[in-house]
């Protein structure tokens, strides 16, 4: 079907003199200037970019170097003018200069068999009165036929309402207002990849991709064709098994087509799509549901799911936030998925929670062996406990069990209580920020959790981290006789354990586990140890309560500290010359005055 702009092109290029430029307008990136070039033949225009452009003198300038590219007289043409307006004195641009100071030279030179074409209007550095006398001397003097390009959204406020609205319809006779043709871009666009199969590739699913862009209301075709180049790229990770499974094929270049258009778009950031996983589809229609961005882009495609587990946040981060196309990533996102992964090699929780693509008796199988796991406690992964904690909830929530919520609860707590009292419950990592490592979901997952059952899920993750919590401080017995015998024969060590520092894994810098050591054994290990070490452990000491107080996680350490800083000054006292000095001087006898403010403050 033929464009209301080709239409009128047809029809504007055969009128002589019309007195009227057309003006050509659209958003950014919708493909006006394709579009205007594409409808005319290229002996049947010359073209103008305003862009940049400062003064009148370069847009005559740029005109005559358009019409006669060739000719060394066009290219003397401003600078023989430039001088003759210098011995005026510069006051007076081009376009005020009388019309026959310039018309002549002009009107000699000037190609009217040509429609000139005049784009971005918007981006030229002129007064609107100013660019516009000199469009308008082509249409009045020259008899020329004109096209002028411009995004009216991009014109500044004064220019549009106060001196572009008055003066639009004097100068245009016709305003057609460019919408963007997709077909034919994608096409343009595609036939540019190479090699061939890459090609081929965008082509088998340019229905799931021009889809995803309509969806998306995006109106830039610049945007269209990066998310082309990155399909591309996308294609290059993927194996011959990847690439013959085409329902796989059609649902990762749906999925891949929407994040990539809503990301390059500004309506999807790093954090929005780290939690794409946090809500399910079903909480989605919740009213009480938040409405993130990736909830509000979810509603805008009907046909592609964008909570999709084909790709893991971490691959589509990788891609659409940092650029990078790792091919390992992406391979292994998407083999982790169920259009790769064999059913019978499936978690069963991971068969149970895409109930919807599975055949009953699969989910069947996959929900027995899940509970027989549940019965043997087989499962010791934190987050694959949550996942199968909350796909209970969300069975006894619609009957499919016997048990109702309060019961799971009470199950789900003793398969805590269990796995905690026979040590096979993986402790508490030690970094900072620890709990909210499965939070939103576990393996690409999000956690099934429905509004009935909310509150109990997050008690549930509440216990289990407390209980991880409990893990941790039964293995301190160890950890502390590792850092005892650390402070006696490995300084360096030790303070990289128990202080931020660039060397050393700082596993200990949030935990107050020094004060599980016995002051007297800790000095009794900090005076045994060779003396050029102890400034180490000193230096340990004061980076680890730097610039922080005791009313935080360190909090028990401060009678700890007390403690050692007594002892040492004890240490100190029994002794005299340079052993004595040599024990005052790496005494941290600072703390206890900054405990005492600290108090005191309290109080």
């Amino acid at each position: 079907m033929i464009s209301q702009l080709k239409e009128y092109l047809s029809f504007y290029k055969t009128t002589l003199a019309p007195g009227y430029a057309l003006l050509v307008t659209g958003a950014w990136g919708v493909g006006k200037t394709f579009q205007v070039r594409d409808a005319l033949g290229k002996d049947e225009y010359h073209y103008v970019s305003l862009y940049g452009l400062q003064t009148t003198d370069e847009i005559f300038s740029a005109v005559i170097s358009s019409m006669f590219p060739s000719s060394s007289k066009a290219q003397k043409f401003l600078g023989n003018l430039g001088s003759q307006i210098g011995r005026i004195g510069g006051l007076f641009s081009l376009a005020e200069l009388p019309s026959s100071f310039t018309s002549a030279y002009l009107r000699r030179k000037v190609n009217s068999e040509r429609i000139l074409i005049f784009d971005d209007l918007e981006r030229c550095n002129l007064a609107m009165h100013d660019k516009l006398s000199v469009i308008n001397s082509y249409i009045e003097h020259h008899g020329c036929r004109v096209i002028v390009i411009a995004n009216e959204e991009e014109l500044d406020e004064e220019q549009r309402h106060v001196q572009f609205g008055h003066v639009k319809e004097k100068h245009f006779g016709r305003t057609i207002k460019v919408e963007p043709q997709i077909t034919e871009a994608f096409g343009n666009f595609c036939g540019s990849l190479e090699p061939p199969d890459k090609r081929e590739f965008v082509r088998r699913y340019s229905g799931e991709i021009i889809e995803a862009f309509k969806a998306a209301e995006v109106q830039s075709l610049r945007i269209l064709k990066h998310t082309i180049e990155d399909i591309g790229r996308l294609h290059g990770a993927l194996t011959e098994r990847h690439l013959n499974h085409a329902e796989a094929m059609t649902e990762l270049v749906g999925l891949f087509s929407a994040l990539n258009l809503e990301t390059r778009s500004g309506r999807l950031s790093k954090e929005d799509l780290d939690q794409q996983n946090r809500n399910s589809w079903e909480e989605l229609l919740s009213e009480e549901a938040p409405q993130t961005p990736f909830a509000e882009a979810a509603k805008k495609y009907q046909s592609i799911n964008l909570f999709s587990k084909l790709l893991r946040d971490d691959a589509v981060i990788d891609m659409l936030i940092d650029g990078r196309y790792t091919h390992e990533l992406i391979r292994k996102s998407l083999d982790a998925s169920l259009y790769f992964l064999p059913p019978e090699e499936s978690s069963p929780w991971e068969v149970v929670i895409n109930f919807n693509e599975i055949d009953d008796e699969e989910v069947e199988r996959a929900r027995q062996k899940m509970q027989d796991q549940f019965d043997g406690r087989e499962v010791t992964n934190p987050g694959e406990i949550l996942h199968v904690f909350s796909l209970n909830l969300l069975m006894a929530r619609h009957k499919i069990l016997s048990d109702d919520i309060p019961t799971v609860v009470r199950n789900c707590k003793q398969y805590i209580d269990d796995l905690l009292s026979d040590d096979r419950l993986p402790p508490r990592p030690t970094q900072s920020q620890w709990s909210r490592d499965e939070e939103r979901g576990y393996a690409g997952h999000g956690y099934w959790v429905e509004d009935e059952y909310r509150e109990e899920f997050d008690d549930l993750f509440s216990y289990l981290n407390n209980a991880r919590e409990k893990a941790l401080e039964k293995q301190f017995p160890a950890i502390t006789a590792r850092l005892l015998t650390l402070v006696e024969t490995d300084a360096s060590a030790f303070r990289g354990l128990v202080s931020v520092t660039k060397d050393g894994g700082n596993d200990y810098v949030e935990i107050p586990i020094l004060a599980h050591i016995a002051p007297e054994d800790f000095v009794t290990a900090w005076l045994r140890s060779p003396k050029k070490n102890w400034r180490q452990i000193y230096s340990a000491l004061s980076e680890r309560y730097q610039g922080r107080n005791f009313s935080g996680e360190l909090e028990p350490e401060k009678q700890w500290v007390l403690s050692v800083i007594q002892i040492m000054e004890a240490e100190a006292e029994k002794s005299d010359g340079f052993a004595a000095y040599r024990i005052e001087r790496i005494t941290p006898s600072y703390l206890t005055i900054r405990i005492q403010l600290e108090d005191a403050a309290k109080n």
